[in-house]
């Protein structure tokens, strides 16, 4: 059977009144319905793929990014019919641009199987896609009105397979999930569970991604890392041997072989956690560079810097980058120790070695292998504990005896 090309409808309106519409450009498991579609008919088919849209939303599918393959072109009804005259008694392949679940496999079982009535429309068993002529497609795109080629050219005797609200769209997202993580497996990588990987996300072969994470856009992990429970991460490199601890979110960061981040961390947009780097519970970062080996194991804000090779970052700590309009840089040399429940106003740099000492707020730079310390002494008055217990007894008393 020779085919014109494929058509793409992406014309489908609202099923009924009460239900929201569900678009072809709509995302589910990271990318858009029709991306899934147009990926069947390119797998299948070696000729053009069009999508047939209405009037003026061409640019639509040009933002959404679905024009990048050469073969993949938009056209309003004139110029279908215009491509359908040419075509005449050739065959077209029309598929809807709300079905998802639709594979290249699929779609070439529907164009090897034999049609004796070449008049008549060839059909796949569950209605998401149909060969026929060009003139009978044609003759079906002016009759269709707001019932959708697919319909029209069944003639209205099966229902279309495509999404058409929000509780179909979650049923076909799981299923595509789940074919997602089966296709994983068969590559070598663990998935257990239900964990939701996006069909943009890439994974090496001995990598082990855990029930409840959720990996999106363009994040890569390596072999042998490993994504705990309920980490999401969205445009992130995992580097080999990473862990990632229950519960991490990342967006827009790289962790880096043999690096450990989470269990609840939060690293922002361009962090980078480098080989052997320690990223703690209830750590966050945003736009920072952990050097090889550099730690900072809990409770700590990290935010537009650099951490030099083997240092610490204590607990309570935060780097205070910002004077409320303009961002400043906060640079920890290699090898430095900051102690709990500092702040490092910046710009600021610690040098190579330093040591700052526990609750210091450090305002000016610290020389390599200083100890810097800015908390008042301490004071101890003895026997005072009883006054103050007694003073603030007496308060009470003062409050009550007044209600």
């Amino acid at each position: 059977m020779e085919l014109a090309l494929a058509l793409i409808d992406c014309t489908r309106p609202a099923r009924s009144a009460g239900r929201a519409a569900v678009s072809p450009l709509d995302l589910i498991c990271g990318r858009s319905l029709v991306d899934f579609v147009a990926a069947a008919a390119i797998g299948a088919f070696e000729g053009d793929v069009l999508l047939r849209t209405w009037p003026g939303e061409a640019e639509s599918f040009r933002v959404a990014g679905l024009l990048s393959h050469p073969r993949v072109a938009v056209a309003d009804d004139a110029r279908v019919l215009e491509l359908l005259a040419q075509a005449r008694t050739r065959h077209v392949l029309v598929l809807d641009g709300c079905t998802p679940l639709l594979t290249a496999t699929a779609v070439s079982e529907l164009l090897a199987a034999p049609n004796d009535d070449p008049s008549l429309p060839a059909r796949a068993r569950d209605g998401s896609a149909v060969v026929a002529t060009a003139e009978v497609v044609a003759r079906a795109l002016r009759s269709s009105g707001d019932s959708g080629l697919l319909q029209a050219l069944l003639d209205g005797t099966e229902p279309g397979s495509g999404i058409f609200d929000l509780s179909q769209l979650e049923v076909s997202e799981q299923r595509l999930y789940a074919r997602i993580a089966d296709e994983w497996r068969r590559r070598g990588v663990r998935v257990r569970g239900a964990a939701m990987i996006d069909a943009t996300v890439e994974i090496e072969p001995g990598a082990v991604i855990e029930t409840g994470a959720h990996l999106r856009g363009s994040t890569r992990v390596a072999a042998g890392a490993r994504v705990d429970v309920g980490a999401i991460l969205t445009d992130v490199e995992v580097g080999p041997r990473a862990i990632v601890k229950p519960y991490t979110i990342a967006t827009k960061t790289r962790i880096g072989e043999a690096a450990e981040v989470g269990p609840f961390s939060h690293l922002r947009l361009d962090s980078d956690i480098q080989q052997n780097a320690r990223i703690g519970n209830f750590v966050e970062t945003k736009n920072v560079i952990v050097r090889a080996g550099a730690m900072a194991n809990h409770l700590a804000y990290m935010g537009d810097g650099e951490v030099g090779e083997g240092a610490n970052i204590s607990a309570g700590t935060i780097f205070c980058n910002s004077d409320g309009v303009n961002k400043h840089r906060t640079l920890v040399g290699a090898g430095a120790f900051v102690g709990s429940d500092c702040q490092l106003v910046a710009p600021v740099t610690i040098g190579p070695g330093a040591f700052v000492a526990t609750g210091t707020t450090v305002t000016a730079d610290v020389p390599a292998d200083a100890l810097a310390i800015s908390r008042p002494p301490q004071q101890n008055k003895e026997g005072y504990a009883p006054k103050l217990r007694a003073k603030f007894a007496a308060i009470a008393r003062e409050r009550k005896g007044n209600t």
